[in-house]
């Protein structure tokens, strides 16, 4: 099972009580002014908004989102215009949206921050994710982290002023005030952080101050006689990092104003758009005479996540990318991403027991859930399979033009059509990336990264009477999209190698209808393939099926830095690998860009702007470019 949600119920006095620790959430009448005192107040936010700075809060225990939304509604009202909020919050059991109406219907003084809150509430699914709004010229990044927070925290990359422990009480939940969490929690304190927690516990006080905190108590809230706060200690001995083979931070830059991106696709389109948004100018470089020349001008794709039965990189990536392009989808005027749903169909029984095994570890039906028999695409097909009820459809060029379009609203981005990059030393910016599909690996400094490519054609077919009443994206073997202007976009071709040109042929959609023919009979029509218009283009893709993302390893370096791999038995990295730079690439995204692209943009653009990412260590070592040529090291070097 993926999560489980928050066992809640109101109480016969009013009090909203977790049925599984036996602990209430908060007291009718008293919630907003205990929160305000024990967290804004006794942890510093007040006196850290006057500062004039950003502002990073983190939070054990998001519960009802209470601490959130006082927090953000102070930040609105006391921060100045263009700042940025960071509030990264863990939660094991997240209440789902549906409770959270009625919960914060007690508190409607803070509707401005929780209406959007509940519009953007992330799928149940475990992972990081990235929510933002904008409030009065405010920025609010909330980032909520489902699961415990013992899997998570001790492998997140980020810096928080100020700490908020609000979970249950120790006694009701100890696995929240659990020691090993001390530790991680002083490592991602900033100099001068402060702490601040309802509880006098002893262990908690103890613990904090092993870790590097200077501790007090303090007059609590009500009749509370005490609670805690603390301070880091100055030059406190602070674990660094986990580094080793299956967990690689990327190098810290600092003061970076200006990137080159390379390529206007939906990576490059999306880069463009998150870059400008955290206040980096950003160069666009294409050879085209616009955007979305490449894979990126077909004119249907879908947008789905590519779940597996494990836990797996795979899994996470597509979790964490598919909940955030939901979210964005529906925040970005003229997007063009249209809901409509999409369903695996049960092509033999083994597709159907993987479906089945996909959604028995689903907590969130709304992520995916197993239908014994089609009552989902408008068709009546006698299979079943795995319906994906939020996926749907985006139009690649109309979306990469309105990433391009909202980028150009900040007034950072600059666009350099028609133009052929061979050197990358003379874009004058503090760092490049690639993200031009195929040709990311075109440079010196990139010749080493793997990529594939695979040629694709789509058709487009126009409606029958039968497939006309199709209406969610239809996935076989192949896909079929449902009826736009009279036709649907069914393929796609999947041919290993490049070819010469981009001109789709009858033979190509002749292989496409017969897909389609044979896997779902009930739309078989006499279809003449040689008046058939269609496209074809290049995926590309990596060895592993993962997308690159991430700064671009000094292979020459690497290979000649034997002290790169410790000799204990944990393959071990001692420091961070020789990277080149101020170079990094995206790219790599195969048939699934318009999905994780929007993702992959956000982590590297706020890795890039020095503020906290939607993701652990762990995703980025799935990312990095750099994981093919430590495989092989690991693999000469297995000691």
């Amino acid at each position: 099972m993926d999560l489980i949600s928050a066992q809640i119920e109101f109480d016969d006095q009013g009090r909203l009580v977790s049925t599984a620790y036996g602990d209430i959430y908060f007291q009718p009448g008293q919630a907003v002014s205990e929160s305000e005192y024990v967290f804004l107040h006794k942890g510093g936010f007040y006196e850290a908004i006057e500062s004039g700075t950003d502002v990073t809060v983190a939070e054990l225990g998001f519960g009802t989102g209470l601490n959130f939304l006082l927090s953000a509604k102070a930040f609105v009202e006391k921060a100045n215009p263009g700042e940025t909020l960071h509030y990264i919050a863990f939660e094991k059991h997240p209440i789902r949206a549906a409770d959270l109406k009625k919960i914060h219907g007690y508190w409607p003084e803070l509707s401005t921050v929780s209406d959007p809150l509940r519009d953007q509430y992330p799928l149940l699914t475990q992972g990081i994710h990235r929510l933002h709004f904008k409030v009065a010229d405010r920025n609010i990044n909330l980032t909520l982290v489902w699961g415990d927070v013992s899997d998570w925290l001790p492998d997140m990359p980020f810096q928080a002023d100020i700490w908020y422990l609000d979970g249950f009480a120790p006694a009701k939940n100890p696995d929240m005030w659990a020691d090993l969490l001390w530790k991680p929690i002083a490592r991602n304190t900033k100099d001068g952080g402060r702490v601040t927690t309802f509880t006098a516990a002893g262990a908690v006080r103890r613990g904090l101050i092993t870790a590097g905190f200077d501790m007090e108590k303090t007059r609590g809230y009500g009749r509370k006689r005490d609670m805690l706060i603390g301070t880091i200690q100055q030059n406190a001995p602070r674990n660094p990092m986990p580094y080793d083979a299956k967990s690689m931070p990327w190098p810290h830059v600092d003061g970076l104003k200006k990137v080159a991106v390379i390529g206007a696709g939906i990576a490059g389109c999306a880069l463009a758009d998150a870059l400008t948004r955290h206040g980096i100018e950003t160069h666009i470089y294409d050879t085209g005479d616009g955007p979305a020349g490449g894979a990126s001008g077909n004119p249907v794709a879908a947008v789905y996540p590519k779940l597996g039965v494990i836990t797996s990189p795979s899994d996470r990536l597509y979790r964490q990318a598919f909940t955030y392009a939901r979210m964005f989808y529906g925040q970005l005027p003229d997007s063009s991403f249209d809901a409509c749903g999409v369903f695996l169909m049960d092509r033999n029984t083994d597709a159907q027991t993987r479906h089945q095994k996909i959604s028995e570890r689903i907590a969130d039906p709304a992520l995916a859930r197993y239908v014994e028999t089609d009552s989902v695409t408008g068709l009546d097909l006698k299979q079943g399979g795995l319906w994906m009820e939020q996926g749907g459809t985006v139009c690649p060029p109309d979306l990469c033009r309105a990433l391009i379009k909202r980028a150009h609203q900040t007034g950072r981005l600059h666009t350099h059509y028609n133009h052929k990059v061979t050197d990358l030393a003379h874009l004058g910016a503090d760092a490049v990336i690639l993200a031009n599909a195929d040709g990311i690996n075109t440079f010196a400094e990139t010749d080493h990264v793997p990529v594939e490519a695979v040629r694709g054609q789509i058709s487009r077919w126009p409606a029958t009477p039968v497939s006309q009443h199709l209406k969610s994206v239809l996935c076989h073997k192949g896909y079929i999209t449902p009826c736009k202007d009279g036709a649907h976009i069914i393929g796609a071709t999947f041919d290993k190698g490049a070819s010469a040109d981009h001109i789709a042929t009858a033979a190509d959609h002749t292989r496409n209808l017969e897909q389609l023919f044979a896997e779902v009979p009930e739309l078989r029509a006499d279809t003449d393939a040689t008046r058939l218009a269609g496209r074809r283009a290049h995926r590309t893709a990596s060895p592993d099926r993962l997308p690159y993302c991430g700064p671009v390893l000094n292979s020459n370096e690497f290979e000649h830095t034997h002290e790169a791999l410790s000799q204990d038995a944990t393959t071990r990295f001692d420091r961070l690998p020789p990277y080149h730079t101020g170079l990094y690439i995206l790219g790599a995204l195969g048939s699934h860009g318009m999905t994780t692209a929007p993702w992959l943009a956000e982590v590297l653009a706020c890795h890039l702007a020095g503020v906290p990412l939607p993701a652990s260590s762990r995703h980025l070592y799935d990312l990095t470019p750099a994981r093919m040529a430590v495989r092989q090291m690991i693999r000469k070097n297995p000691s």
